[in-house]
């Protein structure tokens, strides 16, 4: 098995920049269905009080989605800025910067997945 890849700069270059693309757009499909249900749960709990209904459970029971386009931003520079053709990635960067298998990916789909495809 590889330790190592070497891969091409500008190849590596527009993966990493579309696998950035997704996850901003999954991302901020998340945060409008976040808001959607937050503002439901606000007006719910808006009338519970009016009411005098004891609140049944507290409002940020909805986590909030977090954006790691920072980390793309990150590789992404790294890439650009480097002079070499050729860059050799080791297993961790190459499943994170190529495959998109980012060690937080299963807390994002987690998070996501409560608003995407409701």
């Amino acid at each position: 098995m590889l330790d190592t890849v070497k891969v091409d700069r500008e190849k590596l270059l527009g993966t990493l920049q579309e696998n950035k693309a997704k996850h901003v757009a999954e991302y901020d499909e998340a945060v409008e269905e976040y808001r959607k249900q937050a503002e439901k749960a606000l007006r719910k709990r808006a009338i519970e009080i009016r009411d005098g209904e004891t609140l049944k459970k507290e409002i940020d029971d909805l986590p909030a989605p977090t954006s790691f386009a920072k980390d793309y931003d990150r590789a992404i520079a790294m890439v650009e800025w480097s002079t070499e053709e050729q860059l050799e990635l080791d297993e961790q960067a190459f499943r994170a910067w190529v495959l998109d298998e980012w060690n937080w990916r299963g807390q994002f789909a987690g998070t996501t997945s409560i608003y995407n495809g409701r």
